[in-house]
């Protein structure tokens, strides 16, 4: 297993997705402040005082959206470099080295989900920083504000590392970059739907809006706001964390039955 993860997250920093990603994050980041900078300029500063959502913080929740941009790059990305294996065969050596299939899929899941968080980690530190530099941060920076960015940092890599984890499960069932992708896109609009489907539907039973409200999609929107309901947070990450394993143990058992040619 250590020699699997290590070629695996050896692989990771030698691909070339990697650099492909760290600089659409650059410029997504670049991009997303100079837009925010571009607007607050052209307001006085009683519409500035007015709009709560031209600073740093707001901008640092935006990194938690799983359906948008770089939120779509992420998991995507994680894929890509899984699926990497098996069109090069390499999946098919490690079994024939004498590698258990176990670890090669749980060595794939975990070297994925470090490459998803690690992305994550730079893509909110990068509009958490530069916003803070161009429009401010928004809130005054105490304790409070300290465990809030704590807290939903953590919040926001497990519910990368569940996506990532996703991602890790059809790339090693399908073997196919055109279907990790097509599921990825899937699942993102998907929840998004059923979550506007059962908001409609009052007779379902309580525990389902709880979960519906607590999907990694949602998440984004408490940051952005600023919450410090530490509850809301402790459910994001317990749902997250159901769904990693779900995902996990899924991929497990398809990776087990899988024919390699």
């Amino acid at each position: 297993m250590r020699n699997l993860l290590a070629a695996d997250f050896f692989r990771q920093r030698k691909d070339i997705l990697l650099k492909v990603a760290i600089i659409l994050i650059a410029v997504f980041a670049c991009i997303g402040c100079g837009l925010y900078y571009v607007v607050s300029l052209m307001l006085d500063e009683t519409e500035l005082a007015a709009e709560p959502f031209l600073n740093a913080r707001y901008l640092y929740g935006s990194a938690f959206g799983i359906s948008t941009d770089v939120g779509m790059i992420i998991p995507i990305f994680t894929g890509a470099i899984i699926c990497k294996d098996f069109s090069m065969g390499t999946v098919r050596n490690k079994i024939i080295r004498g590698y258990a299939r176990d670890s090669i899929f749980f060595s794939h899941l975990f070297s994925g989900m470090v490459f998803g968080c690690i992305l994550f980690a730079l893509y909110a530190a990068a509009l958490l920083g530069l916003g803070t530099l161009v429009l401010g941060y928004g809130a005054e920076i105490d304790s409070e504000e300290i465990k809030f960015l704590v807290i939903s940092f953590l919040a926001g890599m497990l519910s990368f590392a569940a996506m990532c984890a996703f991602e890790s499960m059809i790339a090693v069932s399908t073997g196919s970059l055109g279907l990790t992708i097509v599921f990825y896109i899937a699942l993102a609009i998907g929840l998004q739907m059923i979550q506007g489907i059962v908001s409609m539907i009052t007779w379902l039973p309580e525990i389902v809006y709880e979960i519906m409200n607590y999907l990694p999609g949602n998440l984004m929107y408490s940051v952005m706001e600023g919450s410090k309901e530490w509850d809301v947070y402790a459910k994001s990450m317990l749902v997250s964390a159901v769904l990693l394993v779900a995902f996990a143990l899924i991929g497990r058992v398809v990776f087990r039955k899988k024919d390699l040619k």
